[in-house]
């Protein structure tokens, strides 16, 4: 009855760790894909319309389809726009990266 207990415990912990690890594989894998949209974006490689229309599109990762889109928020008077970058992996948000674009 002692070892049932015990090894129920030890696959719980077990489960948990694992369940873990592939959380934060999967918001790390998503802020690169997030930084690497961010970086197209900010080196002029991705246009994104000043409308309200967000870009969209998907980046294959480490044999992921990883969907993005990137909104502008709003500018400020230094001229810079604050852009939003969100990540999902099967329609689920993993991550949002904010950076600025310079005009």
């Amino acid at each position: 009855m002692i070892i049932a207990i015990a090894l129920a415990a030890a696959m719980r912990a077990t489960t948990e760790s694992i369940r873990t690890t592939r959380h934060v594989r999967n918001v790390t894998i998503a802020h690169f894909v997030a930084m690497n949209i961010l970086s197209e974006i900010q080196t002029d490689l991705l246009p994104l319309s000043s409308s309200n229309n967000p870009a969209r599109g998907k980046t294959n990762m480490l044999g992921q389809d990883w969907a993005w889109s990137a909104t502008i928020q709003s500018k400020n008077q230094f001229n810079l726009e604050q852009i939003e970058v969100k990540v999902r992996l099967r329609d689920r948000l993993i991550t949002t990266v904010t950076g600025y674009h310079a005009q």
